[in-house]
């Protein structure tokens, strides 16, 4: 490492932007090469606007309507010169938690030093050939591995918020009427959160465990899990019309992509509404495409179905809405629910659609 500097390290992907402009919507893409943004007053060449600060991939999707001046950090993390060490830089991302290090000369912006751009700058420089500085290609594994964790931890946070809001409904019925079959709902909704910790510790070891389901009572399991989640001012109306369907999915898998949309629904309706639960075949006529862009085959298909009178969404939401950190409820959302929904579809070989109106609510569809 010796000798190496931020010059060594510049990140290969760093887009220069004006601070008025508005953030892609892409962000499965951005993450994938690890994009940085460089802001400033107004975009180069067209002028030397003041350089302001730099936005990574991963703050982009959380707030899609704003522009990239109310995407940067606060506070914004002091430059390094072209000639500071990498041990220094290092240390930095270490102490100040950074995605990314702006790199200045005299004033005027050069570039930017991520994680990742630091570790291949030691990988192409043959430091990991030295035996006396260890191996870099594990520590750039690792690098990439953090990334994955953090988004996995996301993802627990996520789910045990949703969990937890069922134990918090609860509670407020017993505010209200003090009837003692709520403690059941309120045990229930404890055991459901204890339950999930356990299936995420499966989920972060990688394990899969599909398993054919009578629908029936699959319904029934996913209807009282919803119940849990719903505040009493949103109605659930659930509707079996086929109940010798079987289900070939993850159990665990199954609850978790239901209580994400139930989450959604509830969020989409909070002076109240109509959640409904559906389980029935559907003829599909001809070939289609779901969420992720995979034809669906025209055949019959068994559906569950998870409408709500929400809110709903426009072309341009639902058109986002599946990416990772996306979310139309401003700083209330993480972004997180529908993404989870997406890969969990996936992992369980069913098929996603998704359909929404302003004011006339949203209905997702899980083709089995």
């Amino acid at each position: 490492m010796r000798g190496l500097t931020a010059r060594a390290a510049l990140h290969s992907l760093v887009l220069p932007v004006s601070a008025g402009e508005r953030p892609p919507f892409d962000v499965a893409w951005l993450r994938s090469r690890d994009v940085i943004f460089a802001v400033h007053e107004e975009a180069p060449p067209a002028s030397d606007g003041r350089f302001l600060g730099v936005v990574g991939w991963a703050s982009l999707g959380r707030f899609p309507k704003r522009i990239f001046a109310d995407q940067l950090p606060h506070p914004s993390p002091e430059p390094v010169a072209l000639d500071c060490p990498l041990e220094e830089i290092l240390e930095r991302f270490d102490r100040e938690s950074r995605v990314a290090l702006p790199v200045l000369d005299e004033g005027r912006f050069q570039g930017a030093v991520t994680r990742n751009s630091a570790a291949e700058a030691l990988l192409s420089s043959g430091v990991e050939r030295d035996p006396g500085n260890g191996s870099w290609e594990r520590m750039l594994s690792r690098l990439h591995l953090l990334e994955s964790y953090t988004l996995r931890v996301d993802a627990v946070v996520h789910d045990l918020a949703t969990a937890l809001q069922a134990v918090a409904n609860q509670a407020e019925l017993l505010a209200r009427r003090g009837v003692s079959e709520e403690l059941l709902g309120l045990r229930a909704a404890a055991r459901q959160s204890i339950s999930l910790l356990e299936r995420l510790r499966g989920a972060s070891s990688g394990q899969h465990r599909p398993e054919s389901i009578p629908a029936r009572e699959a319904l029934e399991t996913l209807a009282r899990q919803a119940q849990l989640l719903l505040p009493p001012n949103v109605e659930l109306r659930v509707e079996v019309d086929a109940p010798d369907a079987v289900l070939h999915v993850d159990r665990a898998d199954l609850e978790r992509v239901v209580s994400n949309l139930v989450a959604n629904a509830r969020e989409a309706m909070p002076t109240g509404g109509l959640l409904l639960l559906r389980l029935d075949r559907v003829a599909v006529v001809e070939h289609s495409r779901d969420v992720f862009g995979r034809p669906v085959e025209a055949r019959t298909w068994t559906r569950l179905e998870v409408a709500d009178t929400g809110h709903g969404m426009d072309e341009e939401a639902l058109r986002s809405v599946f990416q990772p950190l996306f979310s139309t409820r401003a700083e209330s959302g993480r972004g997180l629910g529908l993404s989870i929904v997406q890969r969990l579809v996936h992992r369980n070989q069913a098929f996603l659609r998704c359909s929404s109106e302003p004011g006339r609510g949203t209905r997702f569809e899980i083709l089995f």
